[in-house]
């Protein structure tokens, strides 16, 4: 009887062919999910640093005799005075300015950046810009437009900067003064702004743009162009802050671009017109239905 010749180790070629067709199938079926994985924990990593965020609202207000963080304590420098600032959370981290020159300044609001960073974020750093941190604060929390005097200590004339003498929105508040249902931050545009994009005070910042803010605050950072966003109970949801409709960013508020209203966001200082002038951003003061209240409890995102 013949033998038959043994059959040689390893693929035939159209084996090989086989493997690596599976292979690619497999490769195009995990590729996606892996994406969105990356994506989910990228959104978890920027709730985690909310979450580290309100922790230092915390601390500030036991450090302040029970006032909330406001998003700036004084005039002058924003680097040291703004609540991204030196001057504000900078104690609060244990973050110390080494130096007194611009280098050293620039050195340390960057050390406190970091922790304000969004993973999903894809905003580039400006060598120009003073902050570059991917979260946009209400400043209805607190803001030194309500303080009288500027920072040399010369007194404020009423009407200076589009400013009435004494903004009674901009008080700085109590803690126990704040529902729980108001707006604290959100993520920021990824398109760079100048124009003050780490603080917010009306819906309109967050949700259109103007000639003098090119692009809305709010940013889309996460899944389906969503938003992480704090309130002032410590929870965090993901939401629609702003999803745009149309290019360029429109002018004309749209509710269906976000899940916030005005009540979540400003003071009951909208309520008191001194001036025309105290008018912010746009906004209808003098209606109960715009500003936060007590008692009024977060929709469900």
């Amino acid at each position: 009887m013949k033998k038959q010749r043994p059959r040689p180790a390893g693929f035939t070629l159209v084996e090989l062919l086989v493997v690596i067709g599976i292979i690619a199938i497999l490769v195009g079926i995990l590729l996606p999910t892996l994406s969105r994985a990356r994506k989910s924990a990228q959104t978890v990593q920027c709730a985690s640093n909310m979450r580290q965020l309100y922790t230092m609202t915390q601390m500030y207000t036991n450090l302040y005799n029970g006032y909330t963080m406001p998003s700036r304590v004084w005039n002058g420098s924003s680097k040291d005075n703004m609540w991204c600032g030196i001057n504000v959370m900078g104690p609060l981290m244990g973050v110390k300015r080494i130096g007194n020159n611009a280098a050293s300044q620039q050195e340390t609001i960057d050390r406190i950046a970091k922790v304000l960073r969004c993973p999903s974020s894809t905003r580039i750093k400006d060598a120009t810009a003073i902050f570059t941190v991917d979260y946009t604060y209400n400043t209805n929390l607190g803001d030194d437009r309500s303080i009288k005097f500027y920072g040399d200590g010369s007194a404020r004339p009423v009407g200076t900067d589009f400013r009435v003498e004494y903004e009674h929105w901009a008080r700085f508040k109590k803690r126990t003064q704040v529902p729980g249902n108001v707006l604290v931050a959100i993520d920021a545009t990824n398109a760079f702004s100048n124009d003050d994009y780490e603080r917010f005070g009306s819906l309109a910042d967050l949700t259109t743009a103007s000639g003098s803010r090119p692009w809305p605050r709010a940013g889309t950072a996460h899944q389906q162009g969503k938003a992480n966003a704090l309130f002032h109970d410590g929870s965090v949801y993901l939401l629609k802050g702003f999803v745009p409709k149309g290019d360029p960013a429109p002018t004309v508020f749209d509710p269906k671009t976000t899940d916030l209203a005005n009540w979540m966001i400003l003071s009951p200082g909208h309520l008191v017109v001194t001036s025309p002038q105290q008018t912010y951003a746009g906004t209808a003061a003098g209606k109960p239905e715009n500003v936060w209240s007590k008692g009024r409890p977060l929709p469900s995102f």
